[in-house]
């Protein structure tokens, strides 16, 4: 008799092959949105850092013309990151989004895993109980062959 042989073996391989599918694809929206949270980062550091100069110059007296040339690049910078605000949004919706497939597709692995796990434990038993029966006859075949050789 062969070894035990899970009925939906090339169901649970597929489903793990979607999983690790889904799951490179939530491993590459997070990358998108490291990126675009470290872009976000960079601009209010560029902002800060925009700011506070032009307020150590404005103390120390500057030009009106820098005043406003320095004002206009930190309303640059201020637009570049309000138009950074709505991709993260976006990002993040779609990784909320590709999550949940992955934990459906981790959900339907698991629940094949089980029954899995299951049809093995049956088959065990049923093993255990062949191999208790073949015991039985064995020792009732002993003890009748020395019933009729030993009397």
């Amino acid at each position: 008799m062969g070894g035990f042989k899970f009925s939906l073996q090339k169901i649970l391989n597929y489903r793990g092959q979607l999983l690790a599918v889904e799951e490179g694809k939530l491993r590459e929206i997070d990358r998108e949105l490291l990126l675009l949270e470290a872009e976000h980062a960079a601009l209010l550091q560029k902002i800060k850092t925009a700011e506070d100069s032009l307020q150590e110059e404005a103390a120390r007296g500057l030009e009106v013309m820098k005043y406003k040339l320095r004002k206009d690049y930190i309303h640059g910078l201020v637009k570049l990151m309000e138009e950074l605000k709505p991709k993260v949004v976006a990002v993040r919706a779609r990784r909320e989004a590709q999550l949940a497939m992955v934990l459906e597709a981790s959900k339907n692995q698991k629940i094949l895993e089980k029954l899995r796990e299951r049809h093995l434990l049956e088959y065990n038993e049923m093993l255990a109980k062949r191999e208790e029966k073949a015991i039985e006859e064995f020792v009732n075949n002993l003890n009748s062959a020395s019933l009729a050789y030993g009397s």
